[in-house]
């Protein structure tokens, strides 16, 4: 993850951070970036008893908030663990504050090598694209030279890398 966050730097981008289930991470109180929430154990808010999502979405934002030095309600975004989701739970992340984000390119990196997902990335990119990669369960040592290479490639490209706040801005 540090060697992630450095890499960003270099790049000169705004980095997103998923922290689920959250663990601390080293780094995390130097980090300016901009977080989505996915649930403290990271299964299926639809499986989820309501009041315990609530209470998981809660304390998890109530961490990220105090080891990053952040205001709780400014971190709002979330992302519904493997996109699943209904219109109940829709409704009740809403009327929790919450803005639910989805993404459109999510290789598999941790099971291929690095040049196959760059591929996929690069083919898959379009206007507004939101990627995800996982940096846990030790698939950070691939994250890094995957970024390494996806974020000159997709500059070369000319896309430009912005914050989702500021995509929801240009709707």
């Amino acid at each position: 993850s540090l060697l992630q966050f450095q890499m960003n730097g270099l790049h000169e981008i705004t980095a997103m951070f998923v922290f689920s289930p959250f663990r601390h991470h080293p780094f995390a109180s130097h980090v300016a970036a901009f977080y989505f929430l996915t649930g403290y154990r990271h299964i299926p808010f639809p499986l989820e008893n309501p009041k315990i999502l609530r209470n998981h979405l809660e304390r998890t934002r109530n961490h990220i908030a105090e080891i990053c030095d952040l205001a709780p309600d400014t971190i709002k975004h979330i992302r519904p663990p493997y996109g699943a989701f209904t219109r109940k739970t829709l409704a009740l992340l809403e009327s929790w504050g919450y803005i639910v984000i989805m993404w459109n390119n999510i290789p598999q990196h941790w099971m291929q090598p690095v040049s196959w997902t760059t591929r996929q990335v690069f083919d898959e990119a379009i206007p507004g694209s939101i990627i995800v990669l996982h940096d846990g369960h030790g698939h950070g040592r691939k994250v890094a030279p995957i970024i390494d290479t996806i974020i000159p490639g997709l500059k070369d490209r000319e896309f430009n890398f912005i914050k989702v706040e500021d995509m929801e801005r240009r709707r």
